[in-house]
């Protein structure tokens, strides 16, 4: 196979890619694969090999109801009740819908091959009327916004075969091609780009254990247990790859780490060791991570980038608003600190996640009169933060914020999703693409199966179904 980059240079200045580093080397990455065999006494007539076929495809599952899911606190809190509701069902529709849509694109597109298979593409190009499948930075996706979380708590809600398939096949791949098992680079993972392995940036949230373990506590994989203990000292890494290497001049801090994505994907890694082995240095390794965050100004508020010692699992004050805030919402750190909330059951961390959700979406006036520091344009995309203003509003019983936090998750939930067809005087074959959707898309809805039990716990059903169905009109008046 060749498994060379696309290039021999970077394309920083044309492209988004990552760091301008030459770092693409397949060395380190894997593929396991599994094959069944049949023992036949004759050939096999051709409807025996269909469902021979079809039972490979579609194995029998051992699964339990949304509800048991739900009652175990099975990867943390979120809520099976009340999607029996109007908003609850409406809700499920729509990220059902936008499953199939993915997997239509999937067919469509023949996203399959040995390497690419379970992978979906990150942006799609209005203009050419294809996914940038050769744009550095934009093809392979490489679990970016974590789709892959959004399709296990798909399934988890609703049992659906389609949700679960969808996400076994991205957890296998990501957990595979796009992390590295060995090398100098074992433990992290690539980010999204042309080829799996392509960008410069190795970072810990595309390997961390929180995008894996659905997979592997729903089934008992052996091979995805091996690779969840791959990660647990992915921080060590670290000191000869700093993540932030080419943000801040080396100091006298072994290596850096943002609060997220980097130490809430180590946050994920040693919680999930801790769960499996009862492993309480890993614990007592998160906890050290928190008495940092407590000590610094502005407790989960400060940084976000920071000194980093991967030896005592010290963070290190070096500054505040020194990163875009958003950085700290889109890769699966609130599911993973939220889940974390409840294993600990930590006064003193669930007050820094309240505090941190209570500040995320307030103005900029409302800001400086509590921090003036930190009122700068820093808080971007506030609907990837969902889940943590959300449970700031259920514990400080704050019922005006949880319906500002509903009101911005409608605005994103009735956006239209539309097929177009495309004819072949624009290009080479028809196309039917599907207008506003990219692999953001999955965020919104794994924000709300989080936030949906802080939400019902201050907004009656009649208040969300009335907002949703406002929201719905307003946009069908605006495309009209």
């Amino acid at each position: 196979m060749d498994m060379r980059h696309y290039d021999t240079v970077t394309h920083m200045n044309s492209s988004y890619e990552g760091y301008d580093e030459m770092r693409a080397t397949p060395y380190g990455v894997a593929n396991t694969e599994e094959f069944t065999l049949y023992f036949c006494e004759e050939t096999p007539e051709h409807e025996m090999l269909k469902q021979m076929e079809h039972k490979l495809a579609h194995p029998d599952r051992l699964v339990c109801t949304p509800e048991y899911y739900s009652k175990a606190r099975a990867f943390g809190l979120w809520q099976a009740a009340g999607m029996d509701t109007e908003t609850g069902r409406w809700f499920e529709g729509k990220s059902e819908e936008m499953l199939h849509i993915f997997k239509e694109q999937i067919e469509t597109n023949q996203w399959y091959g040995f390497w690419n298979y379970g992978d979906i593409m990150r942006f799609y190009d209005n203009e050419r009327h294809s996914w940038k499948y050769d744009l550095g930075g934009c093809a392979w996706n490489n679990s970016e916004l974590v789709p892959d979380m959004w399709m296990w708590y798909s399934f988890l809600h609703s049992g659906s075969s389609l949700a679960f398939e969808m996400a076994e096949a991205y957890t296998r791949h990501g957990s595979e091609v796009d992390q590295y098992h060995f090398g100098p680079y074992k433990g992290l993972g690539s980010r999204h780009n042309v080829v799996h392995w392509g960008c410069g940036c190795k970072e810990p949230r595309v390997s961390m254990a929180g995008l894996n373990r659905f997979y592997y506590y729903l089934t008992g994989d052996e091979r995805m247990g091996e690779i969840l203990d791959e990660t647990a000292d992915a921080d060590v890494t670290t000191l000869t790859l700093d993540p932030l290497r080419a943000i801040i001049e080396k100091d006298n801090y072994p290596t850096h780490a943002r609060s997220a994505p980097d130490w809430a994907a180590y946050c994920s890694n040693w919680m999930t060791k801790w769960e499996r082995y009862q492993d309480t240095a890993c614990r007592d390794r998160i906890l050290k991570g928190i008495n940092s965050l407590a000590g610094m100004p502005y407790r989960l508020l400060s940084g976000p980038m920071f000194g980093y010692s991967p030896v005592t699992g010290e963070l290190f004050h070096i500054g505040d608003a020194n990163q875009s805030y958003h950085m700290c919402n889109c890769f699966g750190a609130l599911p993973v600190w939220l889940e974390l909330s409840y294993m600990l059951r930590l006064e003193m961390f669930d007050s820094m996640l309240e505090e941190y959700g209570a500040f995320y979406l307030l103005t900029t006036e409302e800001k400086s009169q509590i921090y003036p520091e930190l009122a700068r344009e820093l808080w971007a995309m506030p609907e990837m933060a969902i889940p943590v203003i959300a449970y700031a509003a259920g514990r400080k019983k704050d019922r005006e914020l949880a319906v500002r936090v509903w009101k911005l998750a409608v605005s994103f939930l009735v956006k239209p999703v539309k097929p177009v067809q495309i004819d072949c005087l624009r290009v080479a074959a028809p196309v039917k693409e599907v207008r506003g959707i990219d692999s953001e898309a999955g965020d919104i809805y794994m924000n709300l199966y989080l936030a949906f039990p802080y939400l019902r716990e201050m907004l009656s059903e009649e208040e969300m179904w009335r907002e949703l169905k406002k929201g719905l009109k307003e946009e069908k008046e605006a495309w009209m």
